[in-house]
């Protein structure tokens, strides 16, 4: 299974907190995407959301 973790950030903080999550999801052996949604359409509908 495959974790997406979208964050939007004006200063960095919230990059730091995703970045963060992100490597503690990788050690529980997930796959993950990590992307920063500021500047992107808010279009879900590529991803299978369970």
């Amino acid at each position: 299974m495959t974790v997406l973790i979208a964050y939007g950030t004006l200063e960095g903080q919230t990059a730091k907190i995703a970045h963060f999550i992100n490597d503690v999801v990788r050690e529980t052996s997930y796959e993950t995407k990590l992307i920063n949604a500021s500047g992107h359409p808010r279009c879900l509908s590529q991803w299978q959301l369970e």
